[in-house]
């Protein structure tokens, strides 16, 4: 069973985040938490078993988490290298995503420390696509704490937040800030984001470049996280030119999910 963290604890987490709670304050996040606590193990202990899709590009280098002096805007969570098909619509292009993606044998925060030492087994269908495009997937983004920080508030996460390459007492816009910063700074070439309420398309915007939200249910969800509601959740490109976004929405058109 999970832990449920005392009103002490709450209120030490809280401050870690910039936040100051009274005990009444804190004894109402711990109820809620409790409840959540109770479904959460409840889902896991149901233990339910699913088919793996086969997974392309099997030999990966399992790659690291960047240091501050190797990532200092903090837009990295975790760095790798994994190539694909030798030809393709993304061949010579390197790719990341927002750490909301499953990527086999890498970690997968949704940028919260809950999920800690979660390792997906699979990959989400966009990261086999890109694969089977040519692309060279060099890392994950890092994000805010459960894709939340309603867009234009920059917002945080529990692995801390990615500085605007411009001006780093800016806020870069929420939640797939890092995606944004990596590809602003020339990092890599293609960012997968996420977008409910302005996710990919303010951070992009705050950073000056491309962010691209395609119609809803033009790229296949599967294995990708969401922040609060699937039907109002995608998945879309994050570039420096608009130029770029085109041949990613090219990929998109030639794998559309069945």
């Amino acid at each position: 069973m999970f832990k449920v963290p005392g009103i002490e604890e709450v209120i030490d987490v809280a401050k870690n985040l910039g936040i100051h709670l009274e005990r009444d304050e804190a004894a109402l996040y711990q109820k809620h938490l409790i409840k959540q606590m109770e479904q959460v193990d409840s889902f896991v202990q149901s233990n339910i078993e699913e088919s793996k899709p086969p997974m392309i590009c099997p030999n990966r280098n399992p790659g690291n988490r960047p240091t501050p002096k190797e990532d200092p805007l903090n837009a990295w969570m975790w760095k790798c290298f994994i190539e694909g098909s030798n030809e393709g619509l993304l061949a010579g292009k390197t790719v990341s995503f927002k750490d909301h993606t499953a990527v086999a044998g890498m970690p997968m925060s949704f940028g919260s420390f809950a999920l800690e030492g979660f390792i997906p087994d699979f990959d989400a269908t966009i990261v086999t696509r890109v694969l089977k495009e040519g692309g060279t997937i060099i890392g994950k983004n890092m994000m805010n704490g459960l894709s939340g920080g309603f867009g234009t508030g920059g917002g945080i996460g529990d692995y801390g937040r990615p500085l605007n390459p411009h001006n780093h007492d800016h806020v870069t816009g929420a939640s797939s800030s890092g995606s944004a910063v990596a590809v602003s700074i020339g990092d890599v070439d293609i960012s997968f984001g996420g977008d409910q309420g302005g996710s990919i398309r303010i951070p992009a915007a705050f950073s000056g470049i491309v962010g691209h939200k395609p119609t809803f249910g033009l790229l296949s969800h599967f294995g990708i996280g969401f922040g609060s509601e699937p039907s109002i959740d995608y998945t879309g490109p994050m570039t420096r030119y608009v130029e770029g976004r085109g041949s990613r929405a090219t990929v998109h058109r030639r794998t559309r999910p069945l």
